[in-house]
């Protein structure tokens, strides 16, 4: 799985082999499928954005909303930019916030970077979340 994860972003970002969109799919496709919650993030950014392959919203919202239930950052952001855009499901500015609060906790820079452009006056409980992945909570603390 983590094997095809690899190969599959070797063949999308051209590292070590030309770039190759449709090998990029298949090989995410297979880690995807497998359970790899980045790998179905990529793959529903893929069918999203129409990179290399045909632009589908609905292939898209289910590989990121599969990768989001897992807690990947690069899930939860891109779902978040469904919402926010309205692509694929109804336009929900509250769910895609708290998407992109989440990715930002789990230390995603775009997602806080995003926090920062839309909320520059955050409310409490947005401030600071990018900093949670940075702590280490343990029982002794």
């Amino acid at each position: 799985m983590k094997a095809a994860h690899k190969l599959g972003l070797a063949y999308l970002w051209a590292e070590g082999v030309e770039e190759d969109i449709p090998a990029a799919a298949k090989w995410l496709k297979t880690a995807a499928s497998a359970g790899h919650a980045d790998s179905q993030a990529y793959l529903g950014m893929l069918f999203s954005y129409g990179h290399g392959v045909e632009e589908n919203a609905e292939i898209a919202l289910y590989w990121l909303q599969l990768s989001a239930k897992q807690e990947s950052a690069i899930g939860l952001r891109e779902l978040a930019r469904l919402y926010e855009a309205g692509e694929g499901v109804d336009a929900d500015m509250a769910e895609a916030t708290k998407l992109m609060a989440k990715a930002a906790s789990l230390g995603d820079e775009k997602a806080k970077a995003w926090i920062d452009k839309k909320y520059p006056n955050k409310p409490d409980w947005l401030k600071g979340l990018g900093n949670l992945s940075d702590k280490k909570f343990s029982d002794d603390e």
